[in-house]
């Protein structure tokens, strides 16, 4: 039976670009929001290549990072808008990731 995926590579691209968060990603593209964060952390589409961010193993770019320690959100807010774990915010907002 072939597989009916909702998203394709193209819309998988376009969600690991995205700074929308992974609900309103889901509103528009008419998924869940779990398809989308999915997606965007490689655990499904992984044959799909993730955007260049200078360091190929970073999950954040600097500019993410920065706003992050500037802003008073929680950890889980960002997570959840970056499609990230809490603990990867976490991590870049004490600097145990992401020193100056």
């Amino acid at each position: 039976m072939p597989r009916r995926d909702k998203l394709s590579e193209g819309t998988v691209r376009f969600i690991r670009e995205s700074g929308l968060s992974a609900l309103e990603l889901s509103k528009t593209l008419g998924v869940s929001p779990s398809a989308v964060s999915q997606a965007r952390m490689g655990r499904t589409w992984a044959g799909v290549e993730a955007p260049t961010r200078g360091d190929s193993r970073a999950k954040l770019t600097r500019e993410q990072v920065e706003a992050i320690r500037a802003g008073s959100e929680s950890c889980r807010w960002w997570a959840r808008k970056l499609g990230v774990s809490p603990s990867t915010i976490h991590s870049a907002r004490v600097g145990t990731t992401w020193k100056a």
